[in-house]
C-alpha cells in the first residue's frame, strides 16, 4: 500500500517585499522627526497615536513598518520626555533662585538692622522724623552705602556677588509714617521703574509690611 504523496508550499522569497507598508507607521515617524523641527509636542502626540494604531494593524495584518512605527514612537516619547524636563526647569529653577536671593536679602538686612533700631528708638524718644539723621556709611559687602535722612533709611545695595543680581546697584528706601507706628516699615525700590520691579518686590526685606510704588 502506497502512502499518499505530500505537498509542500514555501513562500516565495520575494513574499515580504510584496507586502505593503502601513501608512500610519510611514505617519508615526514623520510626525516623531518634525517633533524635533517643527512641531515638538504636538507633533510628538500624533506620532504617538499613529505608531501604536500602526503596530496592532501590522501585527494583524502582516503589512510592512514595523521599524517605521517603533522609531516614530521612540522619537515621539523621547521628545515628550525632554519637553517635559524643560517645562519642570522652567518652573523649578525660578523658584530656587527666589529661594537663593531672599537668603542673601535676609543677610543683608541683618547688616542694617542697628540703623533700624537706632531710628525706631529715636522715634520712640519723640524725635521728630525730620529731625533724625545718620550720616553716610558703607556695610561691605552688602552695602554699598547707607545713610538716614528725615528719618527715611536709604540703603544701596553694592555689586558683590553675595547680592542678588536684581538688586545690585538698587536703592532700598525704608520709611515710617508715624511714631505711634514704631516698628511698622514701608519699603519700596527708588528705581520704580524697572522691567523687574515686580521679582524685587518679592525680595523686600521681611521687616517691610508694605511697599509704597510711586
Amino acid at each position: 500500500m502506497t502512502q499518499p504523496k505530500r505537498r509542500y508550499h514555501t513562500r516565495s522569497p520575494h513574499h515580504s517585499a510584496n507586502r505593503s507598508t502601513n501608512g500610519l507607521a510611514i505617519t508615526s515617524l514623520i510626525f516623531g522627526i518634525l517633533s524635533w523641527i517643527l512641531l515638538p509636542l504636538l507633533g510628538a502626540v500624533v506620532g504617538i497615536i499613529t505608531g501604536h494604531i500602526a503596530l496592532d494593524r501590522i501585527k494583524r495584518s502582516e503589512q510592512n513598518g514595523n521599524g517605521m512605527a517603533i522609531t516614530g514612537l521612540v522619537l515621539s516619547y523621547l521628545n515628550i520626555g525632554v519637553a517635559g524636563l524643560g517645562i519642570a526647569a522652567a518652573i523649578v529653577l525660578p523658584m530656587y533662585s527666589d529661594y537663593v536671593d531672599k537668603g542673601k536679602v535676609v543677610a543683608g538686612e541683618a547688616m542694617i538692622t542697628p540703623t533700624r533700631l537706632e531710628v525706631a528708638k529715636l522715634l520712640g524718644d519723640n524725635v521728630a522724623l525730620q529731625d533724625i539723621h545718620i550720616e553716610k556709611q558703607s556695610i561691605e559687602p552688602y552695602w554699598a552705602d547707607l545713610r538716614v535722612e528725615a528719618g527715611e533709611i536709604r540703603a544701596t545695595y553694592s555689586g558683590s556677588q553675595k547680592v542678588p543680581s536684581a538688586l545690585r546697584g538698587e536703592t532700598l528706601i525704608m520709611s515710617t509714617t508715624a511714631q505711634s507706628q514704631g516698628e511698622q516699615w514701608h519699603c519700596r525700590y527708588a528705581n520704580t521703574y524697572a522691567k523687574d520691579y515686580k521679582r524685587k518686590i518679592r525680595l523686600l526685606p521681611k521687616i517691610c509690611t508694605a511697599e509704597i510704588v510711586k
